[in-house]
């Protein structure tokens, strides 16, 4: 043996032939071991290394055989892992589409809280609006069914005009009406004025007042423009509907 500390095993998978070209060959001493032995007790050796040959036979026909179901076992484990790998797979398609829908769902949420929100500004501002066009307690017939501020303006400027019209008419009417009951007097009307104040025995007019004369005259030529201007946009509409 040498220096081994193991028993080396011959190279039969590597060496073509092995015992062919090394025959078995037994040590003398062995050989002197083998034929000092009682019959009885060869006999008992011999029976151990059969039984330990059919113990390797056995072994390796059951590992070779196991070796076969192992190598099933295996490809069957692949296969399933190839089908688990698919369906991992699928699943992260899965994964990324709900991840892709949950981001649309997410902004349209947000979407719809914004059009929720501009919504009840929306509310909120006709709410103030119906409001602040709500009519008041004893408001004048005037007012009614105004919506706008041009509406307003327009009204007031045909209030003006009705009312300078109307105090214009009566102070002429109150002349006329003294000159006729006093036909033989020669009435003096040069300097009255509708606005005049009787002060000190002199007629003043006050100067609120003859700035207001000035005034009314814009009402008027306004009033006379917005007429004119709706009597043109009703010629406009009526050659329209005509052409």
């Amino acid at each position: 043996m040498g220096g081994c500390s193991k028993f080396p095993v011959p190279r039969c998978f590597t060496v073509d032939r092995f015992f062919e070209k090394y025959p078995p060959e037994v040590f003398t001493t062995e050989r002197a071991a083998i034929l000092d032995q009682e019959p009885e007790v060869r006999k008992q050796q011999h029976a151990r290394d059969m039984a330990a040959m059919v113990r390797m036979v056995s072994s390796s026909l059951v590992l070779g055989d196991e070796r076969e179901s192992l190598v099933e076992q295996l490809n069957t484990a692949q296969a399933r892992h190839e089908r688990a790998k698919g369906r991992i797979n699928q699943l992260k398609i899965a994964v990324d589409d709900l991840k892709e829908k949950q981001q649309h769902w997410g902004d349209q949420l947000d979407e719809h809280r914004k059009r929720g929100e501009e919504l009840e500004a929306a509310r909120v501002e006709i709410e103030r609006l119906n409001a602040a066009m709500a009519p008041g307690e004893n408001e004048h017939k005037a007012a009614e069914g105004l919506t706008t501020r041009a509406d307003l303006v327009k009204v007031i400027a045909q209030l003006s005009h009705d009312f300078v019209e109307g105090t214009e008419y009566a102070f002429e009417n109150v002349v006329q009406q003294i000159k006729c009951l006093n036909p033989d007097v020669e009435l003096v009307t040069r300097g009255m004025h509708v606005n005049g104040q009787v002060k000190d025995g002199q007629i003043v007019i006050p100067a609120g007042l003859a700035d207001s004369d000035e005034e009314e005259d814009d009402v008027d030529v306004a009033f006379e423009e917005g007429q004119e201007d709706e009597q043109g946009d009703g010629h406009e509409q009526e050659d329209r509907c005509e052409e």
